[in-house]
């Protein structure tokens, strides 16, 4: 049996994560057997929490981006073939990485052909960055980032409006009728994850899909460079101890208190996301920019212990946003809450050295 593998790339914030998670859904309400592999610059991430909740067939590279480690890529979705024969793998690269083509999709279609079918690449953009890059005006994060978004967007086979829900009709159409005339090589599609609008449209387009990677977008490695180390990651995982403590009213306390702190020093924020757990209950909170997209689902209850993790990409170096995230920690607990940081590891991602890049696409 040839595994299919879905590569769901785009930038910090684009909704790849609540795709996969809906995909999940999706394929176990179905019947049909997928897994899903996701990946970081460090350890203790929210997206492999969250689709975990969902689908026990989950394998998770960290420390490095998929194009940086491909053996490691091949090595965790062979695994996930032994363990669990999927139809389908679907892999969610690290938010800021591109080049996916000439590194992931060629060398998987070049040296594991027979054994994994690559699908088309798809790379989501929300309407409000989408429109920014469009009329180049993403004055809201840095340069070289807001390239590599331009760089993920040209390399697309399948490029995914997500967030659809969020704009009208009229927007949506105009939206992609412009990113169908600037990047011509790409479909484009519509989708919402929260809703569910377009996602079986898209899953059916790319399984059923012939080629896959097919055409290379020309890097600038020194661009691309600097786009990465102008983010601090941050991911920590924190116990937290209080008597009858409404987690909700936490999270959402927190997520606003850290976005308030960069909104303020105009940090640009890729994501900031928390998963808070009580029991078997978990609430989810996320900021892809600016407060005003701060959101939170689902409900982690009142009770006197939980466990949260946290992953920030912003704008700063990391010893401000780790220096930050303590700060805002403590603020929130008060004197209600004691918090016991487990692990946190801050650190700016280095030049991105991929395993292999390919020159030429293989048919």
């Amino acid at each position: 049996m040839t595994t299919k593998i879905v590569l769901v790339g785009g930038f910090l914030g684009a909704g790849k994560t609540t795709l996969l998670c809906r995909l999940a859904e999706v394929m176990r309400e179905s019947g049909r057997r997928a897994a899903f592999i996701t990946n970081d610059q460090a350890p203790e991430l929210v997206d492999t929490i969250l689709i975990k909740n969902i689908s026990s067939s989950v394998g998770e590279i960290s420390g490095s981006c998929f194009c940086c480690n491909f053996n490691g890529f091949v090595g965790a979705a062979k695994k996930l073939i032994e363990e669990f024969q999927p139809e389908f793998i679907f892999a969610e690269p690290v938010g800021s990485c591109t080049d996916l083509s000439a590194t992931i999709m060629q060398p998987l279609k070049d040296l594991y052909g027979r054994e994994m079918a690559a699908a088309p690449l798809s790379v989501l953009c929300d309407p409000r960055r989408l429109r920014k890059v469009l009329e180049k005006s993403c004055v809201d994060i840095h340069p070289s980032a807001a390239y590599i978004i331009e760089k993920q967007l040209e390399e697309a086979d399948l490029i995914l409006i997500s967030k659809s829900d969020t704009v009208t009709a009229g927007e949506l159409s105009s939206l992609m009728d412009d990113a169908s005339a600037r990047w011509p090589l790409a479909k484009v599609m519509a989708t919402s994850a929260r809703n569910g609008r377009g996602v079986t449209e898209w899953l059916s387009e790319t399984l059923a899909a012939k080629a896959a990677g097919t055409h290379i977008a020309d890097i600038d490695y020194d661009r691309y460079a600097e786009g990465e180390a102008a983010l601090g990651w941050l991911n920590a995982k924190v116990r937290l101890r209080g008597g009858g403590i409404r987690w909700d009213d936490f999270t959402e306390r927190l997520t606003s208190s850290l976005s308030g702190h960069f909104d303020a020093r105009g940090s640009a924020v890729g994501h900031i996301k928390l998963i808070v757990r009580c029991g078997g209950h978990v609430t989810v909170a996320n900021v892809t920019g600016g407060i005003e997209t701060l959101t939170r689902r689902g409900s982690a209850g009142c009770g006197d212990s939980a466990e949260m993790t946290v992953n920030a990409r912003v704008e700063t170096t990391p010893q401000e946003l780790e220096k930050a995230v303590r700060e805002k920690l403590a603020e929130a607990c008060g004197k209600d809450i004691a918090a016991d940081v487990v692990d946190i590891l801050s650190l700016q991602p280095g030049r991105p050295n991929p395993t292999h890049r390919y020159e030429e696409v293989i048919a």
